[in-house]
């Protein structure tokens, strides 16, 4: 295991995008042409990266939109919202084309599994809970223990694994079984709010409250 501090990070800004409230969640679409944001007002917006226009707004949450992301295909954009609602949105014709009512609880974080088949939410009032995109229906719910809030959620590349991200902890599940494989610990402080694996799944990079980023090998 290996550990990084950060200590200031200096980028040079080309675009900037002014938005009138709190932004939640960023995403590049898979081309790198797009970039979606999202945020309080409760409205998703479409940005040109190349020259920094807004290029499209989706309007249809009730409540904030606390995350959004891409599907493989760059086809599809998935948003969810503290009104506990997953929205999946054709980019091309601007409509949502399906709404998947969870547990009732916000909705804090979705990915969409490399094959783009499934989406798994999970927020801090609901579980970790894995989703047929094409039908909407619910698929499994994994649960972590009740001590534990989940703040962030990964796929492994090959899809087979989930990573989830706690207050001190990082927990790997199969995503067959539903099973926990295994439980890392190392930050020091709460709470751990991002997690990335490697694009050859051999590495999981996670960034904590603690100011630290940790490179973790899993297969250990």
């Amino acid at each position: 295991m290996h550990a990084c501090r950060i200590l200031s990070l200096l980028v040079k800004s080309e675009n900037i995008f002014t938005l009138t409230d709190r932004i939640t969640g960023v995403a590049f679409s898979p081309d790198g042409r797009t970039l979606a944001s999202c945020g309080y007002d409760q409205v998703i917006h479409l940005w040109s990266v190349d020259t920094g226009t807004l290029k499209d707004v989706f309007v249809g949450h009730e409540q904030r939109v606390r995350d959004l992301t891409f599907s493989p295909s760059g086809e599809i954009l998935a948003s969810a919202s503290s009104d506990g609602k997953i929205r999946f949105w054709d980019v091309n014709t601007r409509e949502t084309v399906k709404i998947i009512e969870t547990f009732g609880g916000r909705i804090d974080k979705i990915a969409f599994s490399p094959s783009g088949d499934v989406l798994v939410s999970s927020g801090r009032e609901s579980p970790i809970a894995l989703w047929d995109v094409s039908t909407g229906e619910h698929l499994k719910s994994i649960t972590p223990p009740p001590e534990q809030i989940t703040y962030s959620i990964a796929f492994s590349p090959d899809g087979r694994r989930l990573a989830s991200s706690h207050q001190k902890t990082i927990n790997f599940w199969d995503i067959e079984t539903g099973e926990l494989m295994k439980t890392l610990s190392g930050h020091t402080d709460y709470y751990i709010y991002a997690i990335v694996f490697s694009p050859d799944g051999k590495t999981l990079i996670s960034g904590s409250y603690d100011r630290t980023i940790i490179f973790w090998d899993i297969n250990r």
